[in-house]
Order: structure tokens, then C-alpha cells, then sequence
């Protein structure tokens, strides 16, 4: 591998030299620099905190590639919560190496959704045909961009070919992009894993956010060690935006209200953003406005993957043609999402989702007024008396504390130490859902039941007899879910989609790694209206019907959770 490290290290260098020398560039070419210098250091925790717009993606990168050489390392992995940013990094490295003739499909790999559900398998006792499970991913290449989801779940959630993953894990470079989406019951999960990587098999692990979650600060054993600071310097950040606050906290604002904004903004400034908390939000405010004179897009998770993709594309097309648009999407665009609005709505969540939305406004610095004086990209916060977050727990402790926050004037949201008092505020508040709690099972956590098991033990056994430890293997994987959804992954017949389902249907199963761009998750609580819209193909494999996609909302409301923040 040494050889194509050093390889892959040559063709980052020659890129970051083509970059046109301003301001912006200078700095994210410095962070660049030190990602190289610090790549050099012994394998363990590294920490890369730096703005939003700093270049995280290729400098991680840098780093990553760098310190595989150095180690002699098998793979770089890198872990990502969302699945916009990582078919956009993907897609970064796979031009890069494409570009300058390495096929990138011998060298990176996509692992984002299981079109084999695998727990639908076990739970019908079906077994995988070998000529599918021949086509399953194991993380064999060199660089493999997955979920946080598809991370923790291939260690804690079992299956056969979730252990051909683990395996894959050593040995390896892991980088944690947006690492402040790590869900809060999955923390101790999250730190005992990567702690054991490190520990045991012979990996490193890099963190990477805007804004840092001190993991390393919560009092328990299950702290991570503090980490090496790849970038020691507190760069100033380039002031692109202002954020303006609209919060009404006495009886909030309307979805028409909002609506009606958004569509001044997108008059007067060129364009908007329209960021919201559930799906269900994003679905209101997309129909309020499609009827109007400006094109309106809308990003969720109930899109596949490819139809994410070309609508970005897309959005990314009409900004540079500076035509009026309008986008309205949940928290997926605002990390990792290299897009530039001139205005930006934000419904009131955590400090971290109000930086990362305000980075993708004026993203690039280029706003100007009528004399080509540079101006602030301005950043709408609004509280929505109507939207439902459900059971969204940590939202509506955000939405409390920025109120509180408010409350007391004029915030400056970018500085360390209202950052700082956030996750104290945060971690305050939900630590006793850091061990991954199991609801209605004898009040035990996932750490309990993979450790000494005492709820569950102390009546069934004489605990003498076998030591103090009788840890419920099965049960914790069997209750292991980083998102609390009964969901199976469907192909949706989205342009290339169709012909992979026909394909399927036909035994032709070369095509189940094609088929990942084309999968959406769907809710399994309807099961009789769940038949009327989903084909079995067989093999843990299913289809969405026609008619169930919707060329602009992707699958129908009632198969997907609307209160979902994705």
C-alpha cells in the first residue's frame, strides 16, 4: 500500500498548489500544512478543530494519507453522520484520483446503506444465496467512506459480514468527520470502540468538527484521552456572516410566515437556505412555496442518494448562474456541504447546527453590494410555533438554551466560550443517556449488558458459580440501533434504479453495490400498507413500487418518520 499512499500524498500536494492564492486560501492551505507535519506523529487521538469553510476534507485527508505511509497502514476510513457529505467527499477523492488516471473504483468504496437486510433475514429465517452475499462489501479497499450508523452497528449490532468490516477496522486510519453528530446515547459506545482501535489494533483516530464535543471532559472512565491538536492555532474566522436574530419567543412564527421570508430573501439577496428540524418541517415549507415565481428544491433523507446528489449539483449550477432559488432542507446540508447562499433561515436548534448552517452562507466571501464593497452574508434564526419535534429531546433542550441565551441580548454564536457553555449545558442535561439506556429491559444500559449484566443476573443465576462477569452478548446486539426506527432499506425506481431492480429480479446481483446510490429507508410499522408499496425480491432484498417515489419529496410521507431530523 506504501506505493499508493505515496502516490495519492503527491497528487494532494499538486492540488493544493492549484488553488488561486487569496485570503481564504491561504489559511486553509496553512491548516494543510500542518495536517502534513502533524501526520508524521506517533499512531493515537488527533483533533482537527478549524471553521467551517477551513478545507477539512482534504486536509484530513492529507493527514490520513500521510500517516498510512508513515505506519504502513492498510486503509483510511472515514466515519460521516450524513449521506450528502459523504457522497460529496467521495466524490472529491474519486475525481482526483480519476483525474489523474487511477481508477477510483478499484481504490474507494461507498458503504452507506445495507440493500441486504440482514435483520430481516434473521428474522424470518432466510439465509443469503451465496451469489448475493458475494457482492456484499467488506471494506476490502484502500479508502472506505461510511455512516456513523453502518460504524457502530457492524460492531455492536452483530452479523457475519458486519465482522469482515471489524476486521477491516485495524490497522487503519479513522477519521470522524462532524463528530459533534455523534448521538448522545452512543457516546460510551462510541469511546470504548475507538478506544480499543487505538489500544488493540493498531489504528489512529482523528476527530474533525467546527465545534469540538469535549469527549475527553466527562468525568467517567469512558473519557476519551485527551487528543493530540493537529491545529494548536485559534484562527481567526473570516467574518462572512452575520446571524440576525428573528426569534419570537412568545408565539413564534408561522410555516407561512417563515415561507413568505424566505421568499423576500430569495427576491431581494438572490437566494436562500431554508434549514429546518424534521422532515415533516422541510415537506410544509416546500409545498408553501412551490406554486411561487422562484424554483424551490428540497433535501431530506426520503431522497436516494443519486437524486441528493444531482439536485445539489443542480443547486450548485444555479448559484454560480446567480439565479433566484430557493432550497429548504434538514440539518443533512449543513455540515460537509460545499454550497454558497447569499441568505440563510435557521429554525432555533444547538449552537453547533446554528455555525454549521451559517456555513453555508457567503461561504466563499464573494457578496458584494452595488459599489463591489464586500458585505455579510446575513443568518436568520426563527423559533416555528408549529413545528413537531415529537420526542426530539435534545432539540427542544437547544431551543431552550439559545432562547435562554437570547434572552440576554447580543451572542456572538463563533465564540469558544458560548460553545463551550452549550455541550456543558448539553452533557449536563443527558448524561444519564451516555451508556445507551434500553427502554422497558429491567432499567440496564448497552454497557451494562456487555460488561457485568447485574439487573439481568442477579435473579436468574447464582453469579458464584460462573465469576463476576456474564455479559448478554446476543440481547445487547439484538437491541443495538443508532437510530430508534423498525426500518428496512429499500430501491427506490429512481432513473438508473429501475433497470438494478429489474436486474435483481432477474438473478443478475452484480449490481448490489451500484444499487446503494438508489436505497432509501422505510418505516416497517404499516406493515399492510407497507405490502401495498414494497416488493420482495428475495435474499433480504427489497424494491419500492412505482408510484411511491415523488420526483421532488423522494418516498411518500407514510413509510419514513417525519419527525426524523435527517
Amino acid at each position: 500500500m506504501k506505493k499508493f499512499w505515496g502516490k495519492l500524498e503527491e497528487l494532494l500536494e499538486k492540488n493544493q498548489n492549484s488553488f488561486k492564492k487569496n485570503e481564504l486560501n491561504n489559511i486553509r492551505g496553512e491548516i494543510f500544512r500542518q495536517c502534513a507535519l502533524c501526520s508524521q506523529n506517533d499512531k493515537g487521538f488527533f483533533e482537527l478543530c478549524v471553521p467551517t469553510g477551513g478545507g477539512k476534507t482534504l486536509s484530513s485527508l492529507r493527514f490520513a494519507v500521510g500517516h498510512a505511509k508513515k505506519h504502513n497502514l492498510d486503509r483510511i476510513i472515514f466515519i460521516i453522520p450524513f449521506l450528502n457529505i459523504l457522497e460529496q467527499n467521495a466524490k472529491v477523492v474519486k475525481e482526483l484520483l480519476d483525474k489523474n488516471g487511477l481508477n477510483s473504483k478499484s481504490y474507494v468504496l461507498e458503504s452507506h446503506s445495507n440493500v441486504i437486510n440482514e435483520d430481516y433475514q434473521k428474522n424470518n429465517q432466510a439465509e443469503t444465496d451465496y451469489k448475493v452475499s458475494e457482492f456484499y462489501n467488506n471494506w476490502d479497499e484502500p479508502i472506505v467512506f461510511t455512516t456513523m450508523v453502518q460504524f457502530l452497528e457492524n460492531v455492536y449490532a452483530g452479523g457475519t459480514n458486519a465482522v469482515r468490516r471489524f476486521h477491516n477496522m485495524a490497522n487503519a486510519v479513522l477519521i470522524f468527520d462532524e463528530i459533534q453528530a455523534l448521538p448522545i446515547k452512543c457516546i460510551y459506545m462510541f469511546n470504548l470502540l475507538v478506544k480499543f482501535l487505538v489500544y488493540f489494533a493498531n489504528s489512529t483516530v482523528l476527530l474533525c468538527s467546527a465545534t469540538q464535543p469535549p469527549l475527553s471532559q466527562l468525568e467517567s472512565e469512558m473519557s476519551l484521552p485527551v487528543a493530540t491538536k493537529i491545529v494548536a492555532k485559534n484562527y481567526p474566522i473570516l467574518k462572512r456572516t452575520r446571524i440576525i436574530n428573528k426569534v419570537d419567543v412568545c408565539n413564534g412564527s408561522s410555516y407561512d410566515e417563515i415561507a413568505d421570508f424566505a421568499l423576500q430573501c430569495a427576491k431581494d439577496k438572490g437566494s436562500c437556505l431554508v434549514v429546518v428540524n424534521t422532515k415533516s418541517s422541510v415537506t410544509k415549507i416546500f409545498q408553501l412555496l412551490k406554486e411561487s415565481t422562484i424554483l424551490v428544491y428540497c433535501l431530506t433523507t426520503n431522497l436516494c442518494a443519486e437524486h441528493r446528489s444531482e439536485i445539489i449539483d443542480e443547486i450548485k449550477a444555479k448559484l454560480k448562474n446567480k439565479e433566484q432559488i430557493i432550497c429548504v432542507s434538514t440539518s443533512l446540508i449543513e455540515a460537509g456541504v460545499d454550497i454558497d447562499f447569499a441568505s440563510v433561515i435557521r429554525f432555533i436548534a444547538g449552537i453547533d447546527n446554528i455555525i454549521q448552517s451559517a456555513g453555508r452562507c457567503n461561504r466563499e466571501g464573494k457578496l458584494a453590494d452595488s459599489q463591489g464593497n464586500k458585505i455579510l452574508g446575513d443568518v436568520y434564526l426563527f423559533y416555528n410555533k408549529n413545528e413537531s419535534i415529537g420526542k426530539l429531546e435534545e432539540i427542544k433542550q437547544a431551543q431552550d438554551f439559545i432562547i435562554e441565551t437570547l434572552h440576554y441580548g447580543e451572542v456572538d454564536f463563533f465564540s469558544e466560550k458560548i460553545i463551550e457553555k452549550y455541550y456543558k449545558n448539553k452533557f449536563k442535561n443527558n448524561k444519564q443517556k451516555f451508556d445507551y439506556p434500553i427502554k422497558d429491559f429491567n432499567g440496564t444500559s448497552q454497557i451494562e449488558l456487555l460488561s457485568t449484566n447485574d439487573k439481568l443476573c442477579s435473579n436468574a443465576i447464582n453469579r458464584t458459580e460462573i465469576g463476576p462477569i456474564f455479559a448478554s452478548f446476543k440481547t445487547a446486539g439484538q437491541n443495538f440501533k443508532v437510530i430508534d426506527n423498525d426500518q428496512i432499506s429499500v430501491i427506490v425506481p429512481y432513473r438508473t434504479g429501475k433497470e438494478i431492480i429489474e436486474a435483481i429480479r432477474n438473478n443478475q446481483f452484480d449490481v448490489l453495490k451500484k444499487a446503494q446510490r438508489y436505497t432509501v429507508n422505510i418505516y416497517t410499522n404499516n406493515l399492510s400498507r407497507m405490502n401495498e408499496a414494497v416488493e420482495d425480491l428475495g435474499h433480504g432484498i427489497f424494491a419500492l413500487k412505482s408510484g411511491f417515489y415523488h420526483d421532488d419529496l423522494g418516498v411518500q410521507a407514510e413509510f419514513v418518520n417525519q419527525n426524523q431530523i435527517y
